[in-house]
């Protein structure tokens, strides 16, 4: 059969239902080739075209988005994709087109004098390439470029093992509790996910609780067993810490490397490193910024904790001198009862995700002139997904989707995702990933904490940020900017959760 990723630039939607393990290592090779062969040609001419040069990786870049996308939702999946094989080849390729001297001394020889504002901004993300792979400095020496390509290759296989081994200690750990007494004050909803859990697992009776998000926050906010929540906690915070899925370590080797890479381009430690190319600039200015969050924030912190605690001792009888973090969700929830008559699981019934999807929706409709309409897919990777067209004055400018429940092969967290970019598919797909809770039927609505509501208005300025950028290059468009600026776009959408005006 022919291989998909192959003619992936011809395809309005990935085909995830014909995309195979097995095809992504001969889809990068054969990527890898065609974007060899074109930059060989390009490097004959007189004068580097940037455009040309950019979309020379087009089909790569396209591949290993894709990739990258899978090891994240689907990182368990192994089978016939060959993790090591790809990385290295993704790396090598990397560091060999920026190890490249003939290319090089073409990008030197542009008159930057003639370049517009986007075009410099281009040229420049180029020049920090060929510096990150040792290209810039005064004395060009092939050992050092032969170490930093190794270590590039050595990071990426690391840094894959790492996310691998945090998914799968994840996995590795659940707590089923048969003491009914201790299950009792929990939410229904809560017991009905832990008992399904449970029952998952092949216990007979009892409430499972894992370390995904979702039932880990519930156990500890919920759970009158302080014992029971301090070992969730350590289980939680301990996770790779040691034993099956370690990855001490790797993470020594991670900081030794990225230290050694730095001190061989010429900096003094790898923040050095990587703050040249921050707006933040240097350590000093990091650590200015977060001590006068500190010294402000920590006033109120340390109020609202002497508060907490006078409030723990009026009802346990002052035998608590002192809360330990495995206290302050379930004693924090008691408390909003108490002061506030709030309660967690209540106030979900606030913020069922489709009035919240809606009110979002129409706020972007209302700042941005775009229609959200949900559509059918057959090609989406997962049938919990839901894919939306997103239209201005009639005309299909993009294509977002939510991925919102936790997987057991599933990274932690949140995210947004460009799947395909639109300086290369002229129609983005952008989608929001999560790991909320999931509803316990299909037909059932999703009923999202605050955190969880919150979290969709904040990644939606991700998914804007990509889909509406206006640049003619690819490698300043989507999330290509400076690393410490990228959360503008997602804090501004953030700010309106808390309009009351919506």
């Amino acid at each position: 059969m022919e291989n998909p990723l192959i003619n992936i630039l011809n395809y309005e939607f990935i085909p995830y239902n014909l995309i195979k393990n097995s095809h992504f290592l001969p889809a990068f090779e054969y990527a890898i080739n065609k974007s060899t062969e074109e930059i060989n040609k390009i490097l004959e001419e007189e004068k580097l075209d940037l455009k040309k040069f950019e979309s020379s990786t087009d089909l790569f870049d396209q591949i290993k988005t894709i990739y990258n996308n899978k090891r994240r939702i689907d990182s368990l999946d192994e089978n016939d994709l060959q993790t090591e094989k790809i990385n290295n080849l993704i790396s090598n390729f990397e560091s060999n087109l920026y190890m490249n001297e003939k290319l090089y001394l073409k990008f030197k020889s542009i008159n930057t004098n003639n370049l517009n504002l986007e075009e410099k901004a281009v040229y420049n993300f180029h020049i920090r390439k060929f510096l990150e792979n040792g290209l810039t400095q005064n004395e060009i020496n092939t050992k050092i470029l032969d170490r930093i390509k190794e270590i590039n290759s050595l990071l990426s296989n690391l840094i894959s093992q790492y996310e691998t081994n945090l998914i799968k200690a994840t996995n590795n750990f659940h707590l089923n509790i048969t003491d009914e007494d201790i299950i009792k004050n929990f939410p229904e909803k809560v017991k009905l996910s832990a008992k399904k859990l449970s029952l998952e697992k092949g216990y007979k009776n009892g409430y499972c609780f894992s370390l995904q998000t979702p039932s880990y926050s519930s156990l500890m906010m919920y759970c009158s067993d302080q014992e029971i929540r301090k070992k969730m906690f350590f289980e939680f915070n301990k996770k790779c810490n040691g034993g099956e899925f370690s990855n001490i370590n790797i993470m020594k080797e991670i900081l030794k490397l990225r230290k050694e890479k730095a001190k061989l381009l010429g900096f003094n430690s790898y923040n050095e490193y990587v703050l040249s190319n921050r707006m933040a600039k240097n350590e000093k200015n990091v650590y200015d910024l977060l001590n006068m969050i500190r010294e402000k924030s920590l006033i109120k912190a340390k109020k609202d904790y002497e508060e907490l605690l006078k409030y723990v001792q009026s009802i346990e009888n002052n035998n608590i001198q002192k809360l330990e973090k495995w206290d302050i969700s379930y004693y924090l929830e008691k408390y909003k009862k108490h002061k506030f008559n709030i309660n967690s699981e209540e106030f979900r019934k606030f913020f069922p995700l489709s009035k919240v999807t809606k009110i979002l929706f129409n706020l972007i409709e209302h700042l941005y002139n775009i229609k959200y309409t949900l559509i059918p897919e057959e090609h989406l990777y997962h049938k919990d997904i839901r894919l939306f067209k997103m239209e201005r004055n009639e005309k299909i400018i993009g294509y977002f989707y939510y991925d919102l429940y936790p997987r057991k092969e599933k990274t932690l967290g949140g995210w947004v995702y460009p799947l395909k970019p639109k300086i290369i598919n002229k129609i983005p797909i952008v989608g929001i990933v999560a790991n909320q809770r999931k509803p316990e039927n299909e037909n059932e609505e999703a009923f999202l904490s605050l955190d969880e509501a919150e979290t969709l208005f904040h990644e939606s300025g991700h998914s804007l940020h990509i889909t509406l950028n206006e640049m003619n290059y690819k490698s300043i468009c989507d999330l290509n900017v400076l690393w410490d600026f990228v959360e503008c776009p997602s804090q501004f959408m953030e700010n309106f959760f808390y309009d009351k005006k919506l």
